[in-house]
């Protein structure tokens, strides 16, 4: 943290508070406020709050964050499920899994994009009413049959099944020619550093310019990545961060009407310029 506003310094508390938890809850505490304060919406802050309250024993806390991040990012499901389950550890005389289910059931219709909420849902079900769990990974099938998870989960189920025929249809659908995920083998390319997306082999990004960055994507979804994050601020040959604002000349005074002399032309103002940048380069070193 080096006192400029970036998205980072959000990601940097969340992850600060979640190293000081075991040995500085207060601590923990406190980055987890700034984190929050910075964004109340970033799902890494969410997190690392909900692991906060864990700590602090409010089970109801942690699992309101927990939700609240799924709701702004579906897709962190599997990764806070554990939670989740453990955040319903106490309550009624029901299991930790069917309250986790019952929690995920109130945001289902909150969330963007709610396949990876039914799919842990499903996951959910098969402790405690296995033929619902198989009823919704048949809607699933049927309603989202490109989705690589919904896939996934329903050739589980056929697995489990044991059902040669089921089995063999499931596989099938997932690696057999003229298939919905026939483009895999046929080669989509995927950016390692953007994630942008097209049919077409390249050694150069077309979005974010890095070279040799393609590589066969098995995906679910088709869709392009945004653009690269760019670093927000420059830094030095040291490692310093230098701002835009230390290449700039000093600010002036406007002349009064005693003083008026004539500005500088181009030339005059191109050397202040290089005087301010130099100058700022002898501060940092």
């Amino acid at each position: 943290l080096d006192g400029h506003r970036s998205p980072r310094e959000i990601h940097l508390h969340a992850a600060a508070a979640e190293r000081a938890i075991p040995v500085d809850l207060a601590a923990a505490r406190s980055h987890v406020s700034d984190a929050m304060r910075l964004s109340a919406s970033e799902p890494h802050a969410l997190i690392a709050a909900a692991a906060v309250a864990r700590a602090s024993d409010d089970l109801a806390g942690s699992r309101k964050h927990l939700l609240q991040a799924l709701v702004v990012n579906s897709e962190l499901v599997s990764f806070v499920l554990p939670a989740l389950v453990s955040s319903c550890e106490a309550g009624d005389s029901a299991s930790p899994a069917k309250r986790a289910f019952a929690a995920l059931s109130e945001i289902l219709d909150k969330a963007g994009d709610p396949v990876p909420i039914e799919l842990a849902m499903a996951e959910l079900e098969m402790g405690f009413a296995k033929e619902a769990a198989h009823t919704r990974l048949r809607r699933l099938t049927e309603t989202y049959a490109d989705r690589l998870g919904v896939r996934v989960g329903s050739a589980r189920q056929a697995l489990e099944s044991g059902d040669e025929k089921a089995i063999r249809k499931e596989l099938e659908s997932l690696v057999g020619k003229d298939v919905i995920f026939a483009w895999v083998a046929a080669g989509r390319w995927r950016c390692s550093s953007c994630s942008r997306v097209q049919e077409q082999f390249y050694w150069r990004c077309p979005q974010c310019r890095h070279w040799g960055t393609a590589q066969i994507d098995a995906g679910s979804a088709r869709r392009s990545g945004g653009v690269r994050e760019r670093r927000q601020y420059t830094r030095g040959h040291a490692g310093e961060v230098l701002v835009a604002s230390d290449g700039l000349p000093a600010p002036r005074i406007p002349r009064t009407d005693l003083e008026e002399q004539p500005e500088p032309g181009s030339i005059g103002r191109a050397a202040d310029w290089v005087a301010g940048a130099l100058g700022s380069l002898r501060r940092k070193s």
